[in-house]
């Protein structure tokens, strides 16, 4: 039964890690907002790497209140919320280390003990749980035994489903995580990550950030790889209940004649994008998107970004199944899409200025309006940039997507021009300061823009 969430009509589904439909169908079910008045815009929105109800609900709730605030004039359109709910793993680790650094510098196992401690929260499985027990096991001998450090490897890496080099590569994840032999990747994990420059000063990286410029040796390795396999193992799941959750609910659940505004974040975004770009279909079209701090490759919309190869959502902008604007936030202050990204540029080898030749794209960066323009000169800091193999949606737009227009976040009361079925890059230095800070006025100003944008 329907609810009001910051005075709007609400009603949430839940997912399952497959993409099951775990909520009610009496209670998903629109018809039941009729006796209200039926909304003719329907604004889903899908949390990221949060890992409860509750906090989702908190966010739907703030973002709900920003809505309301800025709602604009929509002429004979009522506006009605839906909150998707899907298993997803929040990485809290790095607030369980605030405050704690001193202790860390002098332990330096215990920051990675940390870490695979909340990958128990990600992998339950009993064979997975023996892994990750073993895994603990090996850490006083890490930084000077090479069979530990083979052996963590195989145990770490273990956790994930095997599969070989695809033909179709990965817009995520270089195919060396799993291609590599123990010792190989063991080796490659020892290398640092590229100093820091001028460039990324205005980043103010905290101390226990995986971007600043670390020491080097195994444990740092194997800190990154610990990361790197829960947000695999995260991206993947995000994926399947996109493809076989919502995007079915869509196709079946929603009456005709709603237009469906989808809005995610995080993970959420790649949910969403995986929805619009399910092989099946949505049924009822999707009037609009707009992905906040997209926890996904910036090439995800990508046409040839490699050759032959489009981004894994490609079909989303050239299907026209989203009929209304696509809008993307992004940002180098969102120092977790970063992270994951320059862990991947590490497990392939992709190191300072071979990053900005990966592609081809040297130069190429101003294209998602950023300072970092490293792809120019060879700064290695570009690892995390736009020019880089590996980089996220939410730290730097939309890459190599010929139809994407370039854009900035805007403060409340100014107009957007927005154009249908084609992303748009908005540029949010000014208005998210970290990842999670996305349920403002202006990030609400802007997605009921995308509303009103549509038809």
């Amino acid at each position: 039964m329907a609810r009001d969430l910051a005075g709007y009509p609400y009603l949430e589904a839940e997912f399952a890690s497959n993409g099951g439909l775990l909520t009610e169908p009496a209670a998903t079910d629109v018809s039941s907002l009729v006796d209200r008045r039926p909304p003719t815009d329907l604004i889903m929105l899908v949390h990221g790497w949060n890992n409860t109800p509750t906090v989702a609900r908190e966010l739907y709730g703030e973002l709900a209140r920003s809505l309301r605030q800025v709602t604009p004039a929509l002429a004979g359109r009522t506006v009605a919320l839906y909150g998707v709910l899907w298993p997803s793993s929040k990485w809290d680790w790095f607030e369980r280390l605030t405050g704690t650094l001193d202790s860390l510098n002098a332990l330096p196992g215990t920051e990675l003990s940390i870490r695979l401690d909340g990958l128990r929260e990600v992998f339950a499985a009993p064979e997975q749980q023996e892994r990750l027990s073993a895994a603990r096991a090996l850490l006083p001998d890490l930084e000077r035994s090479r069979q530990a450090q083979r052996e963590f490897v195989a145990l770490v890496r273990g956790l994930l489903p095997a599969r070989e080099a695809p033909d179709t590569p990965d817009d995520d994840v270089p195919d060396e995580l799993f291609t590599l032999s123990d010792d190989a990747l063991a080796e490659q994990l020892t290398h640092r990550l590229p100093p820091a420059t001028d460039r990324d000063a205005d980043l103010a990286v905290p101390a226990d950030s995986l971007l600043r410029n670390v020491v080097g040796g195994f444990l740092e390795g194997a800190r990154r790889l610990v990361d790197f396999v829960a947000y695999y193992e995260m991206k993947e799941r995000a994926g399947t209940v996109g493809r076989e959750g919502l995007a079915r609910f869509l196709r079946t659940q929603l009456p005709g004649g709603i237009r469906v505004h989808l809005v995610g974040h995080s993970f959420g975004a790649r949910l969403v994008a995986a929805a619009a770009a399910a092989p099946g279909g949505i049924g009822a079209r999707a009037c609009s998107m707009a992905l906040l701090q997209g926890a996904f490759s910036h090439y995800g919309f990508a046409s040839k970004y490699l050759p032959g190869h489009d981004g894994l959502f490609r079909s989303a902008v050239t299907s026209g199944v989203v009929t209304g604007p696509m809008l993307i936030t992004h940002t180098r202050n969102d120092k977790l899409v970063s992270i994951a990204y320059g862990i991947a540029s590490q497990l392939a080898g992709q190191t300072g200025a071979d990053v900005a030749d990966v592609t081809g794209q040297a130069g190429q960066a101003g294209q998602a309006g950023q300072a970092g323009q490293a792809g120019q000169d060879g700064v290695a800091a570009d690892v995390f940039g736009p020019a880089s193999r590996y980089g996220g949606i939410g730290a730097n737009g939309a890459q190599q997507t010929p139809e994407t227009v370039r854009g900035t976040l805007l403060a409340v009361g100014r107009p957007y021009d927005l154009r249908p079925g084609v992303p748009h890059n908005l540029l949010a230095d000014a208005f998210i300061p970290n990842h999670s800070a996305v349920t403002g006025r202006e990030v609400a100003h802007a997605i009921l823009a995308g509303v009103a944008a549509t038809a």
